[in-house]
């Protein structure tokens, strides 16, 4: 599931110009929208086979940590690890018949769909979200008002929930601002009903409460910490450590000195807070997605493994800049690498850069006849060993 697909029939620059940072958006759904994503019965696939040490398992009251006299996770040995995460199964229930609200945090690394719906929102905001799930069976509250410093979606898996939404207190604030987010608005702007399939969007900063509806729910939440411009700022600073004056002493005793100091310093910054230092922040943010993309093996190890015509393949996302064509070939630029491929490759690296997930039977009829089979096993095994495609398999 895309961002797109997720935010139909809204179109998605519909919500980008009108909605993103600015407005909460309801998106009603057919209730099996999210069967294939997430549901109960994945919960229970999780909780059963997975090493839930805290943080990752929490339960919550009135906006607290539940700490129940009989821990719902247990630390005991388990073949050489002598400290290993058992669920405490009978105490989990215990606890949420009690009106505790079970949350798991970053489930995005345990679910692959999930993984995946992960992955496409980092390709459209540069940015890796946090995906958490919750599931509540009363009607005691979880958290509270709050606002968050990041913007969320909350998807609606089974069930109803309530939310209140009160709108921004201070505009667009920072986890470390220069003024606190106090002021919580008095009346709530929206009162909204969840029911499966559903999805509501609230932009950083808005204050906001979920409330339980006294019957079993589950819902999760993508939060996307958003680019602001003192990220920018941040990596300029980073940036600027190439220049030697940058990387010099503050001449306190000579004015002199300190002035020329000054107008070299201000000089390379000045140089990187143009349009041209805006699009290298964001392409390098673009090229450490690539850690977000499953790798490929065996194929991206050993050459003689040949995907499965049906298998798909995807660009990663580790390119550094738009591949530039020369005399000497097409080259892909990454953070630290430089490659140069034969310029016969070319329309197969701009195929892949298109970013759709095509079948790897596709690619081969289309190029392989162009370059030769060998010639086309080599370039894509060169291309998953640098990891600038990964492989979806079928299922």
């Amino acid at each position: 599931m895309t961002p797109r697909r997720l935010l139909a029939p809204v179109p998605l620059a519909t919500f980008l110009g009108e909605h993103w940072g600015e407005s909460h958006l309801c998106v009603r759904g057919r209730a099996a929208k999210y069967t294939q994503l997430f549901g109960w019965r994945d919960l229970n696939h999780l909780l059963a086979t997975q090493r839930l040490d805290a943080p990752r398992l929490r339960l919550v009251r009135d906006g607290r940590d539940v700490r129940p006299r009989d821990p719902v996770v247990h630390l005991r040995a388990a073949g050489n690890d002598p400290k290993a995460a058992q669920l405490n199964v009978r105490a989990l229930n215990r606890e949420l018949a009690r009106d505790a609200t079970l949350v798991l945090n970053a489930v995005n690394e345990m679910h692959p769909p999930i993984a995946e719906l992960a992955r496409g929102f980092a390709r459209l905001f540069l940015t890796e979200p946090n995906v958490n799930l919750y599931a509540s069976f009363g009607r005691q509250p979880g958290y509270g008002p709050h606002w968050d410093d990041h913007d969320v979606f909350i998807l609606q898996l089974a069930g109803r929930k309530r939310w209140l939404l009160y709108g921004p207190g201070r505009p667009h604030p920072l986890k470390r601002d220069a003024r606190p987010n106090e002021l919580q608005p008095l009346k709530p702007k929206a009162r909204l009903l969840l029911k499966a399939g559903d999805l509501l969007y609230i932009p950083r900063g808005h204050w906001h409460d979920a409330i339980a509806v006294g019957e079993p729910t589950l819902h999760l939440t993508l939060g996307v910490a958003t680019l602001t411009g003192i990220d920018f700022l941040n990596w300029l600073a980073d940036n600027v450590r190439s220049v030697e004056s940058a990387r010099r002493d503050i001449p306190l005793f000579d004015a002199t000195a300190r002035g020329a100091w000054l107008a070299r310093v201000t000089s390379a910054a000045r140089a990187r807070l143009g349009p041209e230092g805006l699009l290298q922040y964001l392409e390098e943010r673009r090229a450490v997605l690539q850690s977000s993309a499953p790798p490929a093996l065996p194929y991206s190890v050993h050459p003689q493994f040949v995907p499965a015509a049906n298998d798909g393949v995807r660009w990663t996302g580790a390119a550094h800049a738009a591949p530039a064509r020369s005399a000497a070939g097409i080259t892909v630029r990454t953070l630290d690498h430089e490659y140069v491929f034969d310029l016969e490759a070319a329309p197969l690296i701009e195929r892949l850069l298109q970013g759709k997930t095509i079948r790897y039977g596709a690619l081969r009829r289309s190029f392989a006849r162009k370059l030769g089979p060998r010639r086309f096993q080599r370039f894509m095994s060169e291309l998953l060993r640098e990891h600038f495609i990964t492989l979806v398999p079928a299922r």
